[in-house]
């Protein structure tokens, strides 16, 4: 489609605390609220929001991540994002980058709160009319591809896991050129997980700072995607599944990057 930029999202500033009650999907038929589909497209990492109506405006549009697991009264239920959007006819757009940063900023901002725990998006749509506005809403979970910044290669050996981890183009650390430096925390179950060795390519180091945590340090001029940066060894305890939390901080050359809302690699 040929999509046209059309101002910015968000009825509310970003970041506000939102406790609304609006009923979405599955009750949207209801008082004229009519229901709209959110997909998450991964091969171009773009939302797509379809069900507006003729004359969309990005204004007309109120979008927040949610904690389903609190009660819609509680006020950190859900907070309001502001991000760039376009319009194609009946559907709109973001990025994943765009999305992204929005909500690693929400975790700059209210760092007693996880954000990891805002599983879901919820768009709400009203387009005023002259006899009765045009209300839409839906909800839906975010994709882990959303916070997937880095490339990440498993390798299975009879004895270890070996964590791959590389750089990642699109993104805003590896959107200026090479990456000259970045800090790595790896968090994980020390019950189910022991961490071995790291293997750093470049000038760096990784160390295990407490029971559960390795942190990495990197220094040198890793081309923007697809650049090996590093290697971690675990070896299981038990063959069950467990998940490695992997955060990026201080990402970037001259201007460095937080994403203190990391991402899960299943071992």
């Amino acid at each position: 489609a040929d999509l046209n930029q059309d101002g910015q999202i968000g009825l509310l500033p970003s970041g506000a605390r939102s406790n609304d009650t609006v009923q979405v999907s599955a009750e949207s038929a209801e008082n004229n609220n009519r229901s709209l589909d959110i997909v998450f497209i991964d091969s171009n990492r773009l939302v797509q929001i379809d069900g507006l109506n003729e004359g969309a405006k990005s204004s007309h549009l109120q979008i927040e991540i949610v904690d389903s697991a609190l009660l819609h009264t509680d006020l950190n239920h859900g907070f309001d994002i502001t991000l760039p959007t376009q319009i194609s006819e009946s559907s709109a757009f973001f990025s994943y980058k765009d999305l992204n940063r929005s909500i690693q900023d929400l975790s700059s901002a209210h760092a007693d709160i996880n954000f990891q725990d805002y599983e879901s998006i919820r768009v709400n749509y009203t387009a005023p009319n002259q006899e009765v506005d045009y209300v839409a809403s839906g909800i839906a979970t975010i994709t882990q591809d959303v916070y997937e910044i880095l490339g990440v290669e498993i390798t299975e050996t009879q004895s270890h896991t070996v964590i791959r981890l590389s750089t990642e183009g699109g993104w805003e650390y590896s959107s200026a050129g090479d990456v000259e430096s970045a800090n790595i925390i790896l968090s994980y179950d020390p019950f189910a997980l022991s961490f071995k060795e790291a293997i750093i390519y470049g000038i760096g180091f990784a160390r295990e700072t407490q029971n559960g945590v390795v942190e990495s340090v990197f220094i040198g001029s890793y081309d923007s995607d697809a650049s090996p940066i590093g290697e971690f060894s675990f070896e299981k305890r038990n063959s069950d599944l467990s998940q490695v939390e992997v955060k990026l901080l201080e990402a970037g050359g001259a201007i460095p990057y937080d994403y203190p809302v990391g991402f899960n690699i299943e071992i």
